[in-house]
């Protein structure tokens, strides 16, 4: 008898055991909040959030280098202008960045990416009205490459209050709203560098 109770006893221990191994091979509960096709980990968000820090760095420093140059090479009055205000928005745009990428444990930007580099080396042996048509043909890229970047960010942080969003940025995570709020500020400065940077291009193509 004594044998024949110890069976179901058995059993039952081992069927807990087994559950106990199905649980702890479980996702967490922060990974099964993530919807699938997203960015996967709580770490894969943070990632994401660190790569657009650095390119918006990046953005930046390469529109006041660039500024820079202009302010020297280029023969439009109106190019010049332009030149001046990259290197005060954007002076005032990485100014804003430095805290946040700081928080965010993002090391700040020690040069241009090389896609940027090539670029300031191309405008850096032309001069007059050459250097004016491709450098405003650049900035209109730039900046339009930029909106396409911080719209992402700045429709997250309209709806970031939103409770029925469906990705890990649309939260109240601080790192992201923070993010997030300083691309929404940014967006309509950059849509008038944009707008400005197509209306001095149209002029220098008109001018040959």
């Amino acid at each position: 008898m004594k044998i024949t109770t110890a069976i179901p006893v058995a059993l039952a221990l081992a069927m807990a055991l087994g559950c106990n191994r199905g649980t702890d091979n479980a996702p967490s509960a922060t990974e099964e909040s993530l919807p699938a096709g997203t960015f996967g980990t709580v770490e894969g968000v943070r990632q994401n959030q660190r790569d657009f820090l650095t390119k918006a760095m990046d953005a930046s420093m390469t529109e006041i280098e660039l500024g820079q140059m202009a302010q020297n090479q280029a023969a439009s009055a109106d190019v010049k202008a332009f030149a001046t205000m990259m290197v005060t928005d954007h002076g005032k745009s990485l100014d804003a960045l430095k805290p946040i990428a700081s928080r965010q444990g993002t090391p700040m930007v020690a040069q241009l990416d090389e896609e940027h580099r090539q670029l300031r080396d191309k405008l850096a042996i032309l001069r007059g009205a050459e250097f004016d048509r491709e450098y405003m043909s650049a900035m209109v890229d730039g900046h339009q490459k930029m909106i396409d970047l911080l719209q992402l960010r700045a429709d997250e942080h309209q709806s970031g209050d939103d409770k029925g969003t469906v990705t890990p940025e649309k939260t109240n995570d601080p790192m992201a709203m923070e993010i997030n709020g300083w691309a929404a500020k940014a967006l309509p400065t950059t849509r008038h560098h944009l707008d400005e940077a197509k209306r001095i291009l149209d002029s220098t193509a008109t001018s040959r």
